[in-house]
């Protein structure tokens, strides 16, 4: 296997540098103004520099690095931008993994030119995006994201076929998917990159270690065994029209709509639309383009319609519309609960308001804010590799095989005097079904936490 990894670092950074080219090079602030209640989203180098990271609080970042300019996110956005950058990948390989904001690997098997493959990515995402995206490729997933994340945009990093523990041996153990506990006592122990840990048997790291020790010894040999898990591509159905002579009055364009959304709608065969994408073009050959998600998915053609029409008639048109692209994302309708009993719920207790913090993975962003109590979740049982990534789960006597893992984030908090460290997962299962389960680390244990509908 050969497995490309595609990371664009500073992913909200480079989205406003994008939009303010003077921006370049100075110290740089995502998440707000410098006295608002939020944390930080994302900071440049420069501003890193100077001790500001992902999740702290903007006070502080203000009082570390005063000089910096402060912006608000964007979330929507990047996720849109993002989006564009994996539809460029999905045109070079049919499995994509997404890991999360701003990071992909891809399947790059049997390529004749590895090096060429790299820059020509490189080149395709920086041409509509003006992102710049760096590159590492190996046998596996840990060492191709190793190799992005220390290179540069312009000097794609590749490990050579058979030579992957040469390769991950010069590397600090700061790369290592260890606790910051393992890796401080590494650094007590004077073991400072991968290699000198590569010298120790399983035994005695897991002895030592644990859990991180047996993670550990495989990759330090350059060894990851997780496979590759391609995203789900949305369920598309597209219809066009082209109109001779144009459509000039709006109540044209919704006549068109209505016959193709008609066309559209028998085919869904049950399922729900959650997104609309609309094309209207032009004889000079320029076009609007809208993405109109829905607040519920719903499979009501005068929903739909209502929709159209609120964005149609936002829109000024420049001259008349010679043809019209519709497009729906489907899905399919899912239950909001879980069918099993329901479990009484205290609702006295159900009111505490209880102060979390989440660090998500892929984003490295840190959102503080308050959750409030719900009934407990049902303990669920849960495979998962080497690295605790869950694999397949039973839930109603039924063993499901976890096709997609959405987003990964950490809750650390403590609660009466209990420590409380969970790590969330979002996964879709071999039934089509969306959930959040997490890890209890402590008590080693799963739950089933949200059950969403699609």
């Amino acid at each position: 296997m050969r497995v490309a990894c595609v990371l664009i670092h500073n992913f909200a950074v480079q989205v406003a540098v994008t939009h303010d080219r003077q921006l370049r090079r100075r110290p740089l602030i995502i998440g707000g103004s410098p006295f608002e209640a939020k944390p930080v989203y994302d900071a440049s180098p420069e501003a890193a520099a100077c001790g500001v990271e992902p999740g702290m609080p903007l006070r502080r970042a203000y009082a570390l690095c005063p000089e910096a300019r402060f912006l608000p996110s964007d979330e929507k956005g990047y996720r849109e931008l993002f989006e564009q950058v994996i539809a460029i990948l999905d045109g070079f390989s049919p499995v994509v993994e997404v890991e999360g904001m701003g990071c992909a690997y891809l399947d790059i098997a049997g390529v004749d030119s590895e090096h060429d493959l790299a820059h020509e990515i490189r080149g395709s995402i920086f041409l509509p995006t003006r992102l710049n995206a760096c590159l590492g490729i190996s046998s596996n997933k840990f060492l191709s994201r190793t190799a992005a994340f220390v290179t540069n945009a312009q000097a794609p990093l590749i490990a050579p076929q058979g030579e992957e523990r040469e390769f991950i041996a010069p590397f600090s153990i700061t790369l290592l998917p260890c606790s910051a506990e393992t890796k401080r006592r590494l650094h007590l122990l004077g073991i400072r990159t991968i290699g000198q840990l590569s010298r120790f048997s399983r035994e005695a790291l897991q002895v030592q270690f644990g859990r991180d020790g047996a993670i550990a010894y495989g990759l330090a040999r350059g060894i990851d065994d997780i496979p590759l898990i391609p995203r789900k591509k949305p369920d598309l159905i597209n219809d066009a029209a082209e109109f001779d002579p144009p459509l000039v009055a709006s109540h044209q364009l919704a006549q068109a709509s209505e016959v193709m959304l008609d066309r559209l709608l028998a085919l869904t065969k049950g399922k729900v639309c959650h997104q609309i994408k609309l094309q209207l073009g032009f004889p000079s050959g320029s076009f609007r383009e809208g993405k109109l998600p829905l607040k519920e998915a719903t499979p009501c053609k005068s929903v739909i319609m209502s929709r159209m029409m609120a964005w149609l008639g936002e829109l000024s048109l420049p001259e008349p519309v010679s043809r019209m692209d519709l497009s729906l994302e489907l899905g399919r309708e899912q239950e909001l609960v879980d069918s099993s009993p329901p479990k009484p719920i205290n609702h006295q207790l159900s009111t505490i308001p209880i102060p979390m913090h989440y660090c998500r993975s892929g984003g490295s962003n840190l959102l503080t804010f308050r959750r409030v109590g719900m009934a407990r979740p049902a303990e669920i049982k849960v495979s998962s590799d080497t690295r605790g990534m869950p694999l397949s789960l039973t839930r109603n006597r039924k063993q499901e095989r976890i096709t997609g893992i959405y987003e990964h984030w950490r809750v650390a908090d403590e609660w009466w005097g209990r420590e409380i460290q969970r790590d969330y997962f979002r996964i879709e299962t071999s039934q089509g079904v969306v959930l959040d389960i997490y890890h209890d680390m402590a008590a080693n244990l799963w739950y089933l936490d949200r059950i969403h509908a699609r």
